[in-house]
């Protein structure tokens, strides 16, 4: 792709500047883990800013290709490199044909973006209980998904993003309901509970993923109710937990039956067949009120967190579920195909080129897909939009750059580019599968000019540190580039 078929774009060079300046001085916003958590509040060392003007003198092309093709000497593989001046919308630097490679989790940035201009940033997901009276057996309490998979399995906790709802805290408020409306007088001993999936439809596990990828703690499957993102604990870390909306279902049974044996009447909670359906529509995720039948909810931290929190780690269930989100909120199905669909309707009404964009999934593990590193680069560039004659402003997506893990602080950054002119200056999305290495971002000249900038490697022939030693090499040579 060259120069001459990207349209320039202005950019909202300020918010770039505050954005990185904020990165570099202050404390890191806790939009991962807890914010009462010291690595969550830690204060970030103050740093030398660069010498920033209105936006900084633009970069001699030519001086810095010459920078990125030396940072990439002996580098293995195939490389696409892609710079973006973040003022005129123009590629100021490239390496490769233009070919579309395998991005790995740089895919992410494109669902990110795709979330930001797709859903509330303020919402909160509802996780919600509902009693289904129908028929003559035993009451069925609906334990009904909402998308929140960061659910904790104790008490709700308000500090936490990983964590604010809490299933216990539901099971309690549903038993006081229960025994304030009659219902488990009603209900003759026996009380059944099911949860109800239907927002999500199609494979819970994606057909084109590695079969390694649950063994090895990536992803499990994909629903729209789990807790911790699908993990055993809290931590980013801990062991996937399989069909994880069954085990919600678990962990619930088990708090409503300890909150209803504290009635005068005796009554067993049991989990109803799986031929049980409900008898009620199906309850749609975007309503935040009160359901007809509904006895408990509890709400999610908003958008803006989970989200945040799912790009700092790469957390590939957050970033597959808030993909189906999408796809939902446009009309498609709450399936990986919807998802898909969605992720591109919201990228081609940005004015984003997707001719070349092949996507199986919107976390970035399949490695069936494919993207330009152009792309990714417009893609953060386009962040920092502040509007053009054929295009609105969208002052929403610069949250997009404030997504992404600060160089040598947080996240899948904290132990890289941690030197003097990148740490906390270089935000960037990091990408890992077999024989693939990706750093998609933002950075800015020493002198005060932003750059969105996207690196894939892909054939690395098991060098990865190779590979990426390279693309820290390109992102460090871009930071430290005066190149008048």
């Amino acid at each position: 792709m060259t120069n001459a078929s990207r349209p320039a774009r202005r950019f909202l060079v300020p918010v770039v500047v505050a954005l990185l300046l904020v990165a570099a001085t202050q404390v890191v916003s806790a939009f991962f883990g807890r914010p009462d958590d010291p690595a969550a509040t830690a204060e970030v060392p103050q740093l030398p800013a660069p010498a920033f003007s209105t936006s900084g003198p633009a970069p001699d092309a030519a001086v810095l290709q010459r920078k990125v093709d030396a940072a990439l000497e002996d580098s293995p593989g195939t490389v696409e490199v892609s710079v973006v001046d973040a003022v005129t919308g123009k590629q100021v630097a490239h390496v490769g044909e233009g070919e579309a490679l395998i991005p790995a989790s740089s895919l992410k940035v494109l669902t990110g973006t795709a979330v930001v201009s797709t859903l509330g940033l303020e919402d909160q997901w509802v996780t919600r209980t509902v009693l289904d009276k129908r028929g003559s057996g035993a009451p069925v309490v609906w334990l009904v998904a909402g998308g929140d998979v960061m659910l904790n399995p104790g008490a709700s906790d308000a500090k936490a993003v990983n964590g604010r709802a809490g299933l216990k805290t539901l099971a309690e408020q549903t038993a006081k309901e229960l025994k304030a409306s009659g219902a488990l007088d009603e209900a003759d001993g026996s009380l059944k509970v099911g949860v109800d999936t239907r927002m999500f439809t199609g494979p819970a596990l994606n057909p084109d993923w590695a079969d390694d990828l649950v063994s090895t703690n990536n992803v499990t499957e994909i629903a729209p109710i789990a807790l911790y993102a699908g993990r055993s604990e809290a931590s980013h870390t801990s062991p996937v937990v399989r069909n994880p909306d069954e085990h919600a279902l678990e962990v619930f049974t088990d708090h409503l039956q300890s909150a209803v044996k504290s009635g005068k009447k005796s009554v067993e909670v049991k989990q109803a067949s799986g031929k049980t359906k409900p008898g009620f529509d199906a309850v749609d995720p975007f309503e935040p009120g009160s359901v007809e039948g509904q006895l408990a909810a509890v709400h999610s931290a908003t958008v803006r967190e989970q989200l945040a929190y799912g790009e700092a780690h790469s957390d590939n269930v957050i970033l597959e579920t808030y993909g189906r989100l999408v796809g939902i909120k446009r009309g498609h199905e709450g399936s990986t195909q919807g998802a898909i669909e969605g992720v591109k309707q919201a990228l081609e009404e940005l004015g984003v080129e997707t001719n070349e964009l092949v996507m199986r999934d919107t976390s970035g593990l399949s490695d069936k897909n494919r993207v330009q590193a152009g792309t990714l680069a417009d893609v953060m560039a386009l962040t920092l939009n502040d509007g053009s004659a054929t295009q609105p402003a969208r002052r929403d997506l610069a949250f997009v750059p404030s997504l992404l893990p600060r160089a040598g602080v947080n996240g899948t950054m904290e132990t890289r580019l941690d030197g003097k002119r990148t740490k906390a200056l270089v935000l960037a999305k990091t990408g890992t599968l077999a024989d693939v290495i990706s750093l998609t971002g933002v950075v800015t000249t020493k002198e005060g000019r932003p750059l969105g900038f996207s690196i894939i490697f892909n054939d690395v022939e098991g060098n990865l540190d190779a590979a990426r030693a390279s693309a820290d090499a390109v992102a460090t040579a871009l930071a430290d580039c005066g190149c008048q």
